[in-house]
């Protein structure tokens, strides 16, 4: 029969798993601003877009820039999801300013189309609806909230993956 190995003198410390990366509340205030700038651009391309002396308007759904809007409204989403879910690299926010800047630039242009344009009943100039205000308030909104996410430069070391000792002690 074999001896049975005594007991160590003293008990290591215990091994506790890292915590998990601590949010700040700025970061929950931008990330929940960001989000509801996300759904401000949804519901602007539901809205009217262009209102006519006659009653009638086009939403941005029906005018077909609405689509567009609607996949950028969604790879914002994501990236408020993903900025939620702890990625802080600055790679994540730029992507979130550019799609507000994508948003202000798809506003400007369906504005410039608007003022530019004329009704064929009335003959009078038609007005920008709703909408189009709601997305360029949506971009301004994912602007700013992705300036005033804290992150971390690309340049930030990474943290080394914690290695397991698998020796064995007689």
């Amino acid at each position: 029969m074999a001896p049975v190995p005594a007991p160590p003198m003293a008990w290591g410390a215990l091994e506790r798993p890292p915590a998990p990366p601590r949010r700040e509340p700025r970061m929950w205030a931008t990330i929940a601003f960001a989000s509801l700038a996300v759904v401000a651009a949804v519901f602007g391309s539901f809205a009217p877009w262009i209102d006519y002396a006659d009653g009638t308007w086009r939403s941005g759904i029906d005018h077909g820039d609405g689509w567009i809007v609607l996949v950028i409204a969604f790879v914002a989403a994501g990236l408020c999801g993903a900025i939620a879910a702890g990625l802080r690299h600055l790679a994540a926010r730029l992507a979130l300013a550019g799609t507000g800047v994508a948003l202000f630039v798809l506003y400007e242009l369906n504005r410039w189309s608007v003022s530019h344009a004329t009704d064929q009943v009335t003959g009078t100039a038609p007005q920008a609806g709703g909408g189009l205000y709601v997305l360029a308030f949506a971009a301004l909104g994912l602007v700013v909230a992705a300036l005033a996410m804290p992150s971390t430069p690309w340049w930030a070391p990474r943290v080394a993956a914690r290695t397991e000792d698998t020796s064995t002690t007689t």
